[in-house]
């Protein structure tokens, strides 16, 4: 029987809301395993009850929220940054915390410190003087490339975080000692001292190595954690009445957080999309429908040449249902260490088709649970939708079956927890 542990989950991140989800799913399967876990987050910005041993470092109130977003605001529309790489963690110096604060939160012994959706609350300072303190290991699980780079969360194949970055694109900078630089130099004196592991997809991994601030650290392959038991697969009959979305037709979703960000890759859907309208009889276009979950900030629907239904944001608890009423999920990111959709979509027995981009590397198998297609590759992408939607009904079936099995297979709760212990075990 492997040694029970106990579990610090540091991040900036509500367990609850928005992408903080993955945190309260990371808790719950160590939790439910029989470790003990405690959630350390940057602050409670939610008035709601959440069943999770959490500590929050500080509260703030409405007007220290509004000023700061106001800041936040004026500062990435009005500042020298490139929005396309995401510049939210430059100057990680300025996120620093007492790290003494952090211990106070801490009601034990900690074997493992997780670190994850750290964004500007915590350094490599505070990993190291954690590491330090605790004898803990830290497990870093990223969900983008910030923790390798000097500041980016996605580097839109910039090189520079393999050396020291500096003359950074996100920052229209030709300057060798700018802030991202400087904030690669910051990183690598603490992180050189500090015992970390990083834990993550392929894709992560795959520009990880070749980082100078991770290269020589140790690697561990981990999915995501998805709960099994809220995505699952609802009858399609039912959901589509349910939102209103026609019986007879074939079902292509697309969704994102939100959909205009160039990194989600609507205009290459688009395309696809064009090309498969183009290429259908008249009959087949009345029989395709496409629905979009998601906030947009134009009219998508004028982009798409079906018809299509717009469903706005989804609450994470009623998104399983939107997916079954669905023949196909379509990921079209460009860059993205995930999406979890991907993996969602598959965990409720629908199959997915999408650039060979973050999961979709390590989940999807060609015919069995989608297609995977080479990056901006239009023409692959609507092949892949038209290979789907053309199966026949056993063909789906199986195929259905095949995305459960696979995604339980990798990413449920008791698997999660279990890679976690194998990697402790290893180290």
């Amino acid at each position: 029987m492997n040694k029970k542990l106990n579990i610090v989950i540091l991040t900036a991140s509500h367990p609850i809301k928005e992408s903080g989800g993955l945190i309260y799913d990371m808790y719950k399967s160590l939790s439910d395993a029989g470790h003990s876990v405690i959630v350390i987050a940057k602050s409670n910005n939610y008035n709601v009850n959440v069943n999770v041993d959490i500590k929050f470092l500080y509260s703030r109130n409405k007007l220290i929220r509004f000023i700061r977003r106001t800041c936040r605001f004026f500062f990435d529309h009005f500042g020298r940054m490139n929005p396309d790489y995401y510049m939210i963690s430059i100057n990680e110096y300025k996120s620093h915390f007492s790290t003494k604060k952090l211990l106070s939160k801490i009601t034990f012994n900690p074997d493992i410190i997780i670190y994850t959706h750290p964004h500007n609350f915590g350094d490599s300072k505070n990993l190291f003087e954690l590491n330090k303190r605790t004898g803990a290991p830290i497990f870093n699980i990223p969900v983008d490339t910030a923790v390798f780079t000097g500041g980016c969360h996605y580097t839109n194949g910039c090189t520079r975080y393999e050396s020291e970055c500096g003359c950074c694109l996100g920052l229209y900078s030709n300057k060798k000692h700018d802030a991202s630089y400087k904030t690669f130099k910051y990183k690598n004196k603490y992180l050189s001292q500090t015992q970390i592991y990083l834990l993550a997809n392929e894709w992560i991994l795959r520009q990880a190595r070749r980082s100078f601030l991770y290269s020589s650290k140790p690697f561990f392959k981990l999915d995501i954690v998805i709960n099994e038991n809220l995505f699952k697969p609802y009858n399609r009959t039912i959901m589509r009445i349910k939102y209103n979305i026609p019986q007879e037709r074939s079902v292509i979703l697309f969704g994102a957080h939100k959909i205009s960000e160039k990194r989600k890759g609507i205009v290459y859907l688009q395309e696809a999309l064009k090309e498969l309208y183009q290429e259908m009889t008249e009959v087949e276009r009345k029989s395709t429908v496409v629905v979009i979950i998601g906030n947009s900030q134009e009219n998508i629907k004028d982009l798409i040449p079906f018809d299509s239904y717009l469903l706005g944001r989804i609450l994470p608890e009623v998104l399983p249902e939107v997916y079954s009423l669905a023949d196909v999920y379509v990921s079209s990111s460009i860059q993205d260490a995930g999406p979890m959709m991907v993996v969602q979509s598959m965990m409720c027995g629908i199959p997915v088709v999408a650039f060979e981009m973050g999961n979709a590397e390590d989940f999807i198998i060609d015919g069995e649970t989608g297609y995977r297609v080479p990056l901006y590759d239009t023409k692959q992408l609507k092949r892949g939708i038209q290979l789907m939607l053309n199966k026949t009904e056993k063909e789906s079936k199986r195929i259905s079956e095949n995305c459960r099995n696979i995604a339980i297979s990798k990413s449920s709760y008791k698997v999660f927890s279990e890679n976690i212990d194998k990697i402790y075990q290893n180290i």
